[in-house]
């Protein structure tokens, strides 16, 4: 007997338990899990950076950031730190591997407009982004402030590696590439980013 009641709780390990009501089987995942979450993954800055930096109507400021998962960009978050309402987008771009903008870097998403609105905080996009992202890759996470708008305030780091342009395209129509001439600004990184699903 005790045979047979050791063989039971053998089996019901192994193979799981069927439930009465569904008929479904209950077992644990052996592969432990997989994809990406949107509360933990992301390409950008999550952090609430303690710096901050003012973003004129038609400045693109972008910053190289590595993505921590394979899988689809989901939704930008942009930190405003400011009580004036002003609106950007956030692009991402796939760098080709020099850590500099050029014309090389293409276009993988760019979200629809962020409202600053009058409050400070952090502001976000539309879901279901789309585009996809390499695990380990390096894209530029670059805000884009509306023409004619007002200023953004964000929140940034103190570090090297960001760039920036003067052009009213970007917003309106954002290009393909980050072709354009650039100059170098130590505001890096800026809180911003956007999640992968």
């Amino acid at each position: 007997m005790k045979k047979y009641i050791t063989l039971f709780i053998l089996l019901f390990f192994c193979f799981g338990f069927s439930s009465p009501q569904t008929g479904i089987i209950a077992r644990k995942n052996a592969s432990g899990g997989g994809g990406c979450d949107t509360a933990t993954n992301e390409v950008g800055d999550r952090s609430e950076e303690s710096g901050t930096v003012s973003l004129n109507a038609d400045i693109v400021l972008c910053y190289l950031s590595s993505a921590d998962c394979t899988g689809t960009l989901y939704q930008a978050y942009l930190y405003h730190n400011n009580a004036t309402a002003s609106n950007a987008k956030v692009g991402i771009y796939a760098d080709d591997g020099n850590s500099t903008p050029d014309e090389n870097d293409t276009s993988v998403v760019v979200s629809d407009s962020i409202t600053g609105g009058t409050s400070t905080g952090w502001k976000t996009s539309s879901a279901s982004l789309g585009g996809s992202v390499t695990n380990g890759s390096n894209y530029w996470i670059c805000t884009m402030v509306e023409s004619g708008g007002n200023t953004f305030v964000a929140k940034s780091g103190d570090g090297a590696g960001a760039y920036y342009i003067l052009s009213s395209g970007f917003y309106a129509s954002p290009p393909a590439n980050l072709g354009g001439s650039w100059d170098s600004l130590s505001e890096s990184p800026i809180s911003v980013y956007v999640n992968i699903e």
